[in-house]
């Protein structure tokens, strides 16, 4: 087990490695207007609290990166249907605020860094989930791809123009995966299990997805690996006399 994060939440967004990680933003669960913008290092064994917090406190954010270089998109900053369209960038000791995502949303998605990165469906409400695809080039935000269904709560691994989503609900619990090219999107295997709001990493050919919850009942410790097509070649040597 890993060393305890100094401020316990949920609907927070994670970024990083498992000896250099990131976590920043949720909410502690008390109140739906109790968010944070917290933001905590890994450095494989414990946390330490960053000097540096989200400029907008929210939950149901996401966010993806390194430690030193992290982006986080959308989320929740309270009742009735207060979401937010912030985004901002880490650069290891605090964070800035960059151009908003096109449109507001809480529980997207995103891949990449922080000069390509993809934030994919979200929802606006309970039951209204998005196929809103946004491309970040480090300077401006363009329309991608729409997604196949409508989904928010799900996770993500790979690049901006290689990347694995996986998972949410739309507005039911979902197992599909889907893999995006840079401009289109296609099926992938399912998981064994449907399930939203799940923890994922990786690259688009190999890549985990772990806990979530299949609706209001109760949540899950499954963790499910994916494993991408691959080709070889076959080389032979050739010899004439």
């Amino acid at each position: 087990v890993g060393g305890v994060l100094a401020t316990a939440r949920r609907g927070l967004a994670a970024s990083g490695t498992l000896t250099y990680g990131l976590a920043f933003g949720g909410s502690d669960g008390s109140s739906d207007t109790n968010v944070t913008g917290v933001t905590e290092e890994y450095g494989g064994t414990s946390w330490t609290t960053s000097p540096g917090s989200l400029n907008t406190a929210r939950s149901a954010i996401s966010g993806d990166g390194t430690q030193t270089a992290s982006i986080a998109a959308g989320g929740y900053l309270g009742p009735p249907t207060a979401n937010s369209d912030s985004a901002e960038t880490y650069n290891g000791a605090t964070w800035t605020a960059i151009t908003n995502i096109p449109s507001v949303r809480r529980w997207p998605t995103t891949s990449g860094t922080t000069t390509a990165a993809l934030v994919s469906g979200g929802e606006t409400a309970p039951g209204t989930q998005l196929t809103t695809v946004s491309e970040w080039d480090g300077s401006s935000w363009s329309e991608g791809g729409a997604l196949l269904v409508t989904t928010s709560a799900a996770a993500s691994a790979g690049t901006q123009t290689d990347a694995l989503f996986f998972a949410g609900r739309n507005p039911a619990v979902s197992l599909a995966s889907y893999a995006y090219d840079g401009s289109a999107w296609s099926t992938r295997p399912s998981m064994a299990t449907a399930r939203s709001m799940v923890g994922g990493t990786g690259v688009s050919t190999s890549a985990f997805v772990c806990g979530g919850e299949i609706g209001p009942g109760p949540l899950q410790d499954l963790t499910e690996n994916f494993t991408g097509e691959t080709s070889a070649a076959n080389i032979e040597t050739l010899t004439t006399s």
